[in-house]
């Protein structure tokens, strides 16, 4: 008795009688037949199958038997998956989809190297992104076995970060772009310290007052996944020069959505309209220049658009009659958003 897709052995058990026996006529009960001593057979569908022998002497003696035969069904393995992000970890469902005319009595996965299980239904931690190849083994009571395979991807964890645009006025009010720079993320939700709140990717908001406001973001995955990061933002619209660079914006996006597309810096306009400003490239070489700042940088030179990086930038708010001072920081240009 054997699976079926296995071959089954029939060896020929006769004893001499009167002569020798010289002639064997196997019928396996499927249609097929041998003349071979001892001889294999594969079936190629599960039943029981009742099984001839007749063997004949040289002396033309003959005799017959039977037996019956069983070919045993074999599974077809096969499973589903789900993911599951809870205290911000992976966790997978196998949820077993194994099909068989016999029952199953095992069950073995083995999770790509993290981790085995003997149940049909298991539940597994991923510690780290990647792929994995998940293998299932499943067997009958009849002894019967298949494997199958599925390659599982597991999607790293978000990370949330931002950088901001302030656009300081002549007034107390302040109106603050952010650009969202965070991975892995598919939703977000925004705290801005005032009171106000957003799931808008690149929110907007307009503060109101001076003051320092600790700005939040929350960035969850598809699975469920968080993470979160802060920023301290200070809005002090009477601008003493030590604290200018609190509303020197440290970002664009210049990708013509009309949000944070060039480098605003109000605050040149109404407090130093003569201040010298200059940006450069990584390489030191200057990409913009201007005396007073009516036109903003829109991210481009010689009239074609830089690459997305890190660009050097020195303000001199002197001019006029205004004491020269120097401010150097860096500004990041990021047109897409990962």
């Amino acid at each position: 008795e054997e699976c079926v897709g296995k071959s089954s052995v029939f060896t020929d058990f006769s004893l001499n009688g009167y002569g020798t026996i010289n002639n064997w006529a196997w019928q396996f009960g499927d249609g097929n037949s041998s003349s071979m001593q001892n001889d294999t057979h594969l079936y190629a569908s599960a039943g029981s199958y009742t099984v001839e022998l007749i063997v004949t002497s040289n002396a033309g003696c003959t005799d017959t038997t039977t037996q019956t035969v069983n070919a045993w069904d074999v599974p077809v393995g096969g499973f589903s998956y789900s993911s599951t992000c809870p205290n911000n970890q992976i966790i997978v469902d196998f949820v077993d989809q194994t099909t068989s005319a016999d029952p199953i009595t095992s069950w073995f996965y083995d999770f790509g190297g993290q981790g085995s299980a003997a149940t049909q239904n298991p539940s597994q931690l991923f510690n780290a992104n990647g792929n994995y190849t998940i293998l299932q083994i499943v067997g009958t009571a009849n002894g019967c076995y298949d494997t199958t395979s599925q390659l599982l991807t597991v999607e790293p964890l978000p990370v949330a970060d931002f950088s901001y645009n302030l656009n300081a006025s002549s007034n107390v009010t302040a109106d603050v772009n952010f650009v969202n720079t965070s991975t892995n993320a598919s939703s977000y939700v925004w705290d801005f310290g005032n009171g106000a709140t957003s799931t808008n990717t690149d929110p907007a908001v307009t503060y109101l007052t001076n003051n320092h406001y600790i700005v939040s973001l929350v960035a969850t995955s598809a699975l469920g996944c968080i993470d979160s990061t802060t920023q301290l933002i200070i809005i002090d619209n009477i601008v003493p020069p030590e604290e200018i660079n609190t509303l020197i914006p440290n970002a664009i996006s210049p990708n013509g959505d009309n949000v944070n597309d060039v480098w605003k810096l109000d605050f040149l306009n109404v407090l130093y309209p003569n201040a010298h400003v200059e940006i450069f490239n990584e390489w030191g070489q200057q990409i913009f220049e201007s005396d007073g700042y009516a036109t903003p940088w829109d991210g481009t030179y010689n009239g074609e658009q830089v690459t997305d990086g890190n660009y050097f930038y020195i303000i001199d708010v002197g001019g006029n009659g205004v004491e020269s001072e120097i401010f150097k920081g860096v500004i990041l240009v990021l047109k897409s958003k990962g």
